[in-house]
């Protein structure tokens, strides 16, 4: 209970800080969200690009992410990973100065920018922020939690701490400050090494102005290895079941990432797991794991679910047959633990939007009158 306690603070603490940024610029803007990350230019991984992006907020979600609507901000071609100093030392001139007098627009007033977040990976963002490795003890952004090494895994792994507090700007900058005087003391930088690049440029304070990004640090990490474990206890009879599953279902036009045979899982790509995790995963799933390790996939996915946006703007057809497959694939008995659980979903609008509604019991129940036949 006091991690769930200690993640709505969290949330709550960066949503005020956000709306207090958005209260404070009252001119007509366009907020733009960073992003960075290293892309390899050889199969040998000698030398890789880094490019600093600017995605448009005010897009709605599928355009948001076309690489037409995407802002190249800056690059950084090395064999070494970029010094984000250098870099924003002539960045950061370009965009005080469109933040502070904007984009001069004919017979328009000048439309300013507004940069509240900044989203990476785990490893891009300590590069980003002078942090220390996602794998050191002081680890968490948000948090001051210690963590304990694991001999048998020989890596640190980080118990629930209910004595650890969140990290505020002042904090944060006080671990920045004591890491720029040189103190090589662990337990007084708190796993920060000094001062942002982006930390004048941000809008909305470190760390609540910090994003991880889903699809390296959920999707690619922790969902993948969960699907090929869950690939690995099955038949082939029910792997080759949910490959053809796959290849019936007709996809609503927002969804890019389509997952291959389930065969090849431990090959999919972030934009696979994704779909497959929080849109198709619990319908094709449900008939063909153990009850239990379906019970566990469910909560994964409802937490998922409510941590993702919504996806608008799909053909007439694609709610009804999205709604037909997830319908005809979870109707079990009602006395069955195979059925889904307490997802009320009110009209095919929101089946359609996916706004799920669920509660901590996962009951098992899909409102049939959901969509005409």
């Amino acid at each position: 209970m006091s991690i769930l306690r200690d993640s709505a603070v969290l949330m709550v603490a960066m949503a005020s800080s956000i709306e207090m940024a958005y209260k404070k610029n009252s001119d007509f803007f366009l907020t733009l969200i960073l992003h960075s990350d290293g892309v390899p230019l050889y199969k040998s991984k000698i030398c890789s690009a880094w490019p600093i992006l600017g995605a448009v907020v005010d897009l709605p979600p599928y355009a948001r992410t076309k690489a037409d609507n995407i802002l190249l901000l800056g690059l950084w071609i090395s064999r070494k990973k970029p010094n984000f100093h250098v870099i924003l030392e002539k960045l950061s001139k370009i965009l005080l100065k469109l933040k502070n007098v904007g984009l001069q627009m004919p017979k328009s007033n000048n439309i300013k920018i507004f940069l509240p977040l900044l989203v990476g990976d785990m490893p891009a963002l300590s590069d980003m922020v002078e942090f220390v490795d996602h794998t050191a003890y002081y680890a968490c952004m948000f948090c001051d939690t210690k963590g304990v090494y694991c001999h048998n895994g020989h890596c640190a792994i980080y118990p629930n701490d209910s004595q650890s507090e969140l990290r505020t700007e002042k904090s944060f900058d006080r671990c920045a400050l004591l890491a720029a005087s040189n103190s090589r003391k662990r337990d007084e930088t708190a796993g920060v090494k000094g001062f942002s690049a982006f930390r004048h440029i941000l809008d909305v304070p470190l760390p609540h102005s910090l994003c991880i990004d889903g699809m390296h640090t959920v999707f690619l990490c922790h969902g993948r290895k969960l699907l090929v474990l869950y690939q690995a206890i099955l038949s082939k009879v029910n792997v080759q079941y949910i490959t053809e599953k796959l290849r019936s279902l007709r996809y609503i036009l927002d969804i890019q990432g389509r997952p291959r045979g389930f065969s090849s899982v431990h090959k999919w790509k972030a934009s696979e797991v994704r779909v497959f995790i929080l849109f198709i995963g619990l319908p094709v799933l449900c008939h063909a794991l153990p009850e239990d390790l379906f019970g566990d996939f469910a909560m994964y996915v409802v937490i998922q679910r409510l941590l993702h946006d919504q996806w608008r703007n799909s053909p007439p057809d694609s709610p009804r047959s999205l709604g037909h497959f997830v319908i005809d694939d979870t109707n079990s008995p009602p006395d069955s633990p195979r059925s889904l659980g307490h997802f009320v979903i009110d009209d095919t609008k929101q089946l359609y939007d996916m706004n799920i509604l669920t509660d901590s019991v996962l009951c098992t129940q899909l409102r049939t009158v959901l969509l005409d036949k």
